[in-house]
């Protein structure tokens, strides 16, 4: 962030859900998706809906587990659920039957997992084989992406995921059906991961569209604020000088058989 102060840069569609990154309020950082916040809001609120309002955390330790876990606990007891224990994993995933086992002593209705890469996959398959299928996994967008889905295969089915996009299958949208369609003229699979990519970009060409001919750093941040409820085929972000963040939608997605995705 001091980066783009010192350059005035506009930066549109960082991959990050961070509390920490937007509540510095940047006017160069032009953000497409929900925070991390609006996903642990979704999850638990999901929960809390269908009765599992008693919650264990597994959480990675690094700096996104130990961020995030603060944060997890003040909207757990924000929605009135239960955090019944946490439980650190370290970021190779080799404690992650451990992490398991412990986290089973607290006889929780789910469990909300922390984490990316690696030990998601490890975790994951630890869970199974503690808990079966009975106590359900939640994890927010970055832990689950299309690399952590092939490698878990069938394992997969049945993690609940927060999306920060509609489905990329749904057909009800322009949106989705311009992106299936670029997809396969690509030869490209359709998936979140490219989906979250394509929306960024459509976002990107409606600002550089609205500051004109000759853009400059400094006419695509004042395009961009001045965007309002921008509309990309079904999709709407809203953005104004007063709110670079433009979108906070969130959905729950459970992955089903061969790790495709089942809402």
């Amino acid at each position: 962030l001091p980066y783009l102060a010192q350059a005035k840069l506009p930066l549109i569609g960082v991959y990050t859900g961070s509390p920490t990154v937007r509540m510095q309020g940047s006017p160069y950082l032009f953000t497409t998706s929900a925070s991390y916040t609006d996903e642990l809001v979704k999850i638990v609120r999901n929960l809390v809906s269908i009765e599992s309002s008693r919650i264990a955390v597994v959480y990675e330790s690094n700096d996104f587990g130990k961020l995030l876990l603060p944060l997890a606990e003040k909207v757990i007891a924000a929605e009135k659920a239960t955090l019944v224990g946490s439980q650190v994993m370290d970021s190779t995933g080799k404690d992650a039957e451990a992490a398991a086992k412990a986290l089973s002593a607290f006889k929780p209705q789910a469990v909300l997992m922390i984490a990316a890469g690696p030990p998601v996959v490890t975790y994951v398959r630890a869970h199974k084989a503690q808990f079966g299928g009975g106590v359900p996994v939640y994890t927010l967008s970055l832990g689950a992406g299309s690399a952590v889905l092939k490698a878990l295969g069938n394992d997969a089915r049945g993690l609940a995921v927060a999306r920060t996009t509609p489905p990329p299958n749904k057909p009800t949208l322009a949106l989705t059906r311009d992106f299936q369609a670029s997809m396969k003229r690509h030869n490209k699979p359709a998936d979140y991961d490219r989906f979250v990519g394509y929306m960024d970009a459509r976002v990107l060409i409606e600002g550089i569209k609205a500051a004109g001919p000759g853009v400059t750093r400094a006419s695509l941040v004042q395009a961009m604020e001045g965007l309002s409820r921008l509309d990309i085929g079904g999709f709407s972000y809203q953005f104004s000088p007063q709110n670079r963040n433009g979108s906070s939608y969130v959905d729950i997605a459970v992955v089903g058989d061969g790790g495709s995705y089942r809402q």
